[in-house]
């Protein structure tokens, strides 16, 4: 590499003129004195793009020195700092050089940085935390990266902290980390999540999504701080082009669904796979599926008051409108879940509203499968249920153990049909241990199967069998 011009600094840099095109050049450091930023770059000149700090540097009408890039993009080309200061700025436009690469932390393990404004995902880029900790300080409705009809796009290996306002993982919605729509296989691995203040989903998959993975998820607590509600999941839709609403202030670890049915009605999340997941301490909520198809989860481990939701295509007081009809969540499967400290519900699958009353849309199916699966009840499970269903076709339970005080062990409520469940350990029920019941106007539950199953120690006043 034959340099005719090496410069100590980015300033230097940008004040030197090529003198002929393919110059190269070498630049020792981003700031005099230190050695950190450096590399080579060539004279393009022609070139009129704009400088970004990092791998374009140049203001003339024409002429820009251009960094030799293969496939991998390093944050302190950019100045990304973990002096504490804010380094958002720096960030946003190392990921604007990152399309079709790796974005790597060029740091040691452990250092922290410091974000106050969102940033936006390219095309095809992996983002490599190398072990870094992003803290995300800004208060108020914001995000930390924006995914925006983005594809074969990773977020890995490192930690994220919100220390006063949003932050966690999440792909789109209203005050979330992570917001995009319609992306395609993305992958989220290798990730710690903590949370201080605030109810904002972690990890969230919205819109036309489709081939997500989801793996290796921790959710823990800043020290220091008191707030339990860490790992996010929350049901959000849009009312106008320009406000989104937040259905519920739930603290969730994964959502999907699609947005108001003006809109994107027929692009429901598809083809998600989350496995491998566990906190550290109680959520609010763990998990909600609204709208989703074809999602297998795995291997969970979480006191959460509630585990998961499994919704239609949405939900509020439109919960059935009649462009939802038939674009419910379906072919849901749920193996070696733990769920612990309950109190609102276990698992609540519902293919009508929030009552689980039929709506426009009439009876729908969720057709979720639960196998080997662990529902223990906390403090306020009294007045809670292990397993709520509303409006259910073709769902099963199979190999599992649910106790700890829930009011009622499993629910089975209106216009349920083809409901399975074997082997089965359910006790401790403060009422009974299986309800089948339905509410008043509302099409029965009927066949129904219980099979193999252990039901003992609940209130025998109410008994154990409904």
């Amino acid at each position: 590499f034959p340099v005719t011009i090496k410069v100590r600094s980015i300033g230097e840099l940008r004040a030197s003129i090529g003198t002929f095109d393919g110059e190269p050049a070498f630049l020792i450091g981003r700031s005099s004195g230190s050695r950190i930023g450096g590399g080579e770059f060539r004279w393009s000149a022609s070139s009129t793009a704009t400088d970004n700090d990092g791998t374009i540097v140049g203001t003339a009408a024409s002429g820009r020195w251009i960094r030799i890039v293969a496939d991998v993009v390093e944050t302190d080309w950019f100045g990304v700092s973990d002096t504490g200061a804010d380094t958002s700025s720096a960030l946003v436009a190392a990921l604007a050089a990152s399309a079709n690469k790796t974005l790597r932390f060029s740091c040691s393990s452990g250092n922290s940085y410091f974000m106050a404004s969102e940033a936006v995902v390219p095309n095809q880029c992996k983002i490599d935390l190398n072990g870094a900790t992003l803290q995300f300080y800004r208060l108020g409705q914001t995000y930390l990266f924006t995914l925006d009809s983005v594809a074969n796009c990773e977020i890995c290996n490192g930690t994220i902290y919100n220390t006063g306002g949003s932050l966690g993982l999440s792909l789109d919605g209203y005050r979330q980390t992570i917001r995009g729509w319609n992306i395609t296989n993305c992958r989220f691995a290798n990730l710690t999540f903590g949370h201080g203040v605030g109810v904002v989903p972690c990890i969230a998959v919205y819109g036309k999504s489709q081939g997500i993975v989801v793996e290796n998820i921790l959710a823990t607590k800043p020290s220091g701080y008191s707030d339990i509600n860490t790992i996010f999941i929350s049901h959000w839709w849009w009312n106008t082009p320009s406000y989104n609403k937040a259905v519920s202030t739930h603290t969730q670890v994964v959502a999907a669904f699609p947005s108001n049915p003006s809109y994107w009605v027929t692009n429901h999340p598809h083809e998600i796979v989350i496995r491998n997941i566990r906190s550290d301490h109680r959520l609010t909520q763990a998990f909600w599926f609204s709208g989703s198809y074809n999602v297998s989860m795995s291997n969970v481990d979480c006191a959460a008051r509630i585990g998961a939701y499994v919704y239609p295509g949405d939900y509020g007081s439109d919960y059935a409108a009649p462009e939802y009809a038939g674009k419910v969540s379906k072919n849901i499967l749920l193996s070696n879940i733990v769920f612990t400290e309950g109190e609102s519900y276990g698992l609540y699958f519902t293919a009508n509203g929030s009552s689980g009353d039929l709506g426009p849309c009439g009876p729908v199916a969720c057709q979720v499968t639960v196998n080997n699966v662990v529902l223990a009840g906390g403090t306020g499970a009294g007045s809670g249920f292990g397993v709520f269903m509303s409006g259910e076709v073709n769902t099963r339970l199979c190999l599992g153990r649910l106790y700890g005080g829930w009011q009622y062990g499993v629910a089975i409520g209106n216009a349920c049909y083809g409901v399975e469940i074997r082997e089965f350990q359910i006790s401790q029920c403060t009422e009974r241990g299986i309800s089948i019941a339905s509410s008043s106007g509302q099409p029965a539950a009927r066949n129904i199967t219980v099979e193999d199953c252990w039901i003992f120690d609940n209130n025998t006043g109410q008994g154990n069998l409904l």
